[in-house]
């Protein structure tokens, strides 16, 4: 501390600063050390992990669209004018998936 101000010191903040940033990152970087040897784990069957790394913000509500009729009018009532025209949806078929019928943002195709 300044003794003479009663604050801290441009020095002394940027310290602070970088010590809170540390502290911030450590469950962070933890989690990546938990992911690498989990990737590390030998399996008996094929699965995949799918990353998709997304440049801004993303519509949750209009990139996997439920396209069956009851699903899609309660969605189109819910999004109002962000909801997209059920024509131009691009219909997927998940494996093991057993809801309503879904459908793709036509930008992800």
């Amino acid at each position: 501390m300044n003794h003479v101000s009663g604050r801290a010191s441009r020095r002394q903040f940027l310290g602070r600063a970088a010590a809170m940033s540390a502290a911030a990152g450590t469950p962070f970087a933890a989690n990546l050390l938990a992911v690498g040897a989990a990737s590390a784990q030998q399996a008996s069957d094929y699965k995949a992990l799918v990353c998709i790394f997304l440049n801004g913000g993303n519509d949750q509500s209009n990139t996997v669209v439920p396209i069956s009729a009851t699903e899609y009018d309660a969605y189109a009532r819910s999004r109002g004018a962000l909801a997209l025209s059920a024509q131009q949806l691009l219909p997927i078929s998940p494996t093991s998936w057993s809801g309503p019928s879904l459908a793709l943002n036509p930008a992800m195709s």
